[in-house]
């Protein structure tokens, strides 16, 4: 069976942001640190996600699963391209529904050339 954070990354991949409230709970809130935003209510979390410019995808790349707690990382992308982030992501569980999310986002980018260059890493 599909955990919740799976489902709730599906939705967002098929951008059926209507469907997410089937997972959120009507309080849930959720924390994005990266620019200092919390959304408070399934309500609002939605109606932002509807109104974000662009068509985005999700393909999740990690899950760890430990009683209420799950822990995501996704590989999310633009569709017009271009743009491309990773998110990692603390979800709480209680009652059936996500309760809480702490979202913290990075951009997928090329490493600077000197590490590569000099030798002390690589593409993989």
């Amino acid at each position: 069976m599909e955990n919740l954070a799976t489902l709730f990354w599906r939705l967002i991949d098929q951008a059926d942001f209507d469907g997410l409230g089937a997972v959120l709970a009507r309080d849930a809130v959720i924390r994005l640190p990266n620019t200092r935003e919390i959304f408070h209510g399934a309500p609002a979390y939605i109606a932002f996600n509807k109104a974000y410019p662009g068509r985005w995808h999700a393909r999740i790349e990690r899950l760890d699963e430990a009683a209420d707690k799950i822990i995501t990382t996704v590989n999310i992308w633009s569709e017009e391209g271009g743009l491309s982030f990773f998110v990692t992501s603390y979800f709480i569980v209680k009652d059936g529904l996500i309760q809480a999310i702490d979202e913290y986002w990075g951009e997928n980018s090329e490493p600077p050339a000197w590490r590569l260059e000099k030798g002390y890493s690589e593409r993989y």
